[in-house]
C-alpha cells in the first residue's frame, strides 16, 4: 500500500515548531479551508505523528479509513485531499510571511483600502506610509516602497485627478534605490563566486554604477554605502581602508537587514581577515576574533537561537591563536550551552580538550577525549587527531607507539570513512611513525620532510611539518 509521506506536504511540515503546527491546526480549522471540510479531520490524523516528524510510516490506506470513509479504497480521492492540504499550507506560510513583513503589510493594506469607494480610511493609511519613506532599509525595503508607491500613483490618478499630487518623484527614488542597492548586491556575490570558480564578472557595470551614486547622491545610502564597500574589499583587497570602512558601516547600519543577509555581509568580512592571515598576516587574527566578538554579541551568527557546533570551533581556534586563552575557556563554559542540543556534548568535549592541548595541559585532554562516546566521524578522527600530538608534544614514545598502532587499526576496520579521511589521517599516522624512527638523523628527516610537503594528503600537515623541521638539527 502507498506511503503518503513522501508527498511534498511533509517536507514542510517535518519543520514546523510545536507552535507552528498549532498555528497551522487553527488556520486549517478556519473559514480559509472552508472549501475542504476535511481537512480539520486531517490535521487531528496526523497531529499523532508529529512529535516524530512523521517519519512513522503513514498509508494511504489510514489515511482514507480515517479521515474519508470506511470501505473500498480509492487512492484518487487521498491525492485530492493532500492536493487541498498543500493548497491549505502554502495560503498559511504566505499569510504568516506577510503578517512579519510590516512593509509587506503595508502595500497589502493600501492596495486593499485603494479598491474602496471612500478614500478616506486609505488616505489616512498612506499618510502612515509616507513616514516610512525617509528610513533607511535595505534593498527589499525600497522595493516594497516602490510597490506602495505604485498603488498611490494609480489612486491618485484614477479616483482624484490631481496631477499635483502625484508621487511618481518619490516611485522613482524608490525604484532607482532598490536597483542600485540590489544590483550591487549581485555584483559583490558574483565577484565572490568568481574567486572560487574562476569565472568574468564584467567590470562595466559597476563603472556604470559608481557614476549614477556618486552623481545623483545615493552614496549616501546606507545599503548603498554597505555594498560598494563590500565589492570595494573584494576587488581592491590590498586597500585595508575599504574593510575598515566597512566594518564601521556594519556596526552603525546593520540593524536595517534581516539577520541572515547581516551573517553574510559579516562572513565578507571574516573572508577578508582569513585571507590575510593565511598569507602570514597573523595580527588579523585579533581582528577576526573581534568581529566574532561582534556577532556573537548581536546574536547575528546565531541560527534559530542556536551556535553551530562548526562556528563554536572556530571562535576557539581563532580565540586561542589570538592568545585570549583566559576569555575562550569562558566562551567554551558559558556558549556551549547555546549549540544545538544533539551536538552539544562532543562540541563542549572536543573544544575543551583543543583547549587543553593548546595550553600544554596533554594528560588532561588525553583524559578528556578517552572518556568521551563521540557520535559524530569527525570527532572521532580529530579527537584521535588531538591525542597523537599530545603523545608526542609529551616525549611519551612508548604510549605513542602504542597509540598508532591503536589508530591504525581504527582507520582499518572502519567501514563508514570517505576515501580522503582513510587517505589523510592513514598518512599522519605513517609520517608520524616515520618521524620517530628518523629522530637524530637530518638525512632522513630532510627526506621525510620533502616527501609529506610532495604527499600534501595529511591530516595536521602544519602540526607535521613543524614537528619535523623542529627535530632537524
Amino acid at each position: 500500500m502507498n506511503s503518503i509521506n513522501n508527498s511534498k506536504v511533509f517536507e514542510v511540515l517535518k519543520g514546523f515548531s510545536d507552535q507552528q503546527w498549532r498555528s497551522f491546526g487553527y488556520f486549517i480549522k478556519g473559514p480559509e479551508c472552508e472549501f475542504n471540510s476535511r481537512l480539520p479531520l486531517l490535521f487531528d490524523y496526523l497531529n499523532q505523528f508529529k512529535d516524530d516528524k512523521f517519519t512513522h510510516e503513514i498509508a494511504s490506506q489510514q489515511v482514507f479509513d480515517a479521515v474519508i470513509c470506511k470501505g473500498q479504497y480509492q487512492d484518487k480521492k487521498v491525492r485530492y485531499l493532500l492536493t487541498d492540504l498543500w493548497v491549505a499550507l502554502e495560503k498559511f506560510t504566505v499569510s504568516r510571511s506577510a503578517v512579519a513583513d510590516p512593509v509587506i503589510c503595508s502595500y497589502l493594506l493600501s492596495k486593499s483600502l485603494s479598491e474602496y469607494p471612500s478614500s478616506k480610511a486609505y488616505r489616512s493609511h498612506f499618510n502612515e506610509m509616507v513616514k516610512l519613506r525617509d528610513s533607511a532599509g535595505d534593498s527589499d525595503f525600497y522595493f516594497k516602497q516602490f510597490l506602495s508607491e505604485t498603488v498611490h500613483l494609480e489612486e491618485v490618478v484614477s479616483k482624484t485627478g490631481r496631477g499635483s499630487e502625484s508621487n511618481a518623484n518619490d516611485l522613482n527614488k524608490s525604484l532607482d534605490l532598490f536597483y542600485l542597492s540590489k544590483k550591487l548586491q549581485v555584483l559583490c556575490e558574483l565577484y565572490n563566486l568568481q574567486n572560487i570558480v574562476s569565472r568574468n564578472t564584467s567590470s562595466y557595470s559597476l563603472n556604470e554604477l559608481t557614476m549614477i551614486i556618486e552623481n545623483e547622491g545615493y552614496g549616501k545610502v546606507p545599503v548603498i554605502q554597505i555594498y560598494y564597500r563590500v565589492y570595494k574589499t573584494l576587488s581592491d583587497n590590498e586597500n585595508t581602508q575599504h574593510f575598515f570602512v566597512l566594518k564601521e558601516l556594519l556596526s552603525d547600519h546593520g540593524t536595517i537587514f534581516q539577520q541572515s543577509e547581516l551573517r553574510d555581509l559579516y562572513q565578507y568580512l571574516m573572508n577578508y581577515c582569513i585571507k590575510k592571515i593565511n598569507t602570514g598576516e597573523a595580527d588579523w587574527l585579533k581582528t577576526l576574533l573581534e568581529i566574532y566578538k561582534t556577532i556573537l554579541d548581536n546574536k547575528v551568527i546565531y541560527l534559530d537561537n542556536e551556535l553551530s557546533p562548526w562556528d563554536f570551533k572556530n571562535i576557539v581556534v581563532v580565540g586561542l591563536r589570538s592568545g585570549e586563552k583566559s576569555w575562550v575557556y569562558d566562551f567554551i563554559q558559558s556558549r556551549s550551552k547555546e549549540i544545538t542540543i544533539a551536538e552539544r556534548e562532543n562540541a563542549y568535549g572536543y573544544n575543551l580538550a583543543y583547549y587543553h592541548f593548546y595550553t600544554g595541559e596533554y594528560r588532561k585532554a588525553i583524559s578528556l577525549l578517552s572518556k568521551i562516546d563521540f557520535t559524530d566521524l569527525y570527532y572521532q578522527l580529530d579527537s584521535r587527531s588531538i591525542i597523537l600530538k599530545c603523545y608526542y608534544e609529551m616525549n611519551d614514545h612508548e604510549g605513542l607507539h602504542y597509540f598508532l598502532e591503536s589508530f591504525r587499526a581504527y582507520l582499518r576496520r572502519n567501514k563508514v570513512l570517505s576515501d580522503y579521511q582513510r587517505t589523510i589521517y592513514s598518512n599522519l599516522v605513517r609520517f608520524t611513525s616515520n618521524l620517530l624512527r628518523a629522530e637524530g638523523n637530518d638525512k632522513k628527516l630532510q627526506s621525510l620532510k620533502i616527501k609529506v610537503e610532495n604527499v600534501k594528503q595529511v591530516a595536521d600537515m602544519g602540526w607535521l611539518t613543524s614537528k619535523i623541521s623542529n627535530a632537524i638539527g
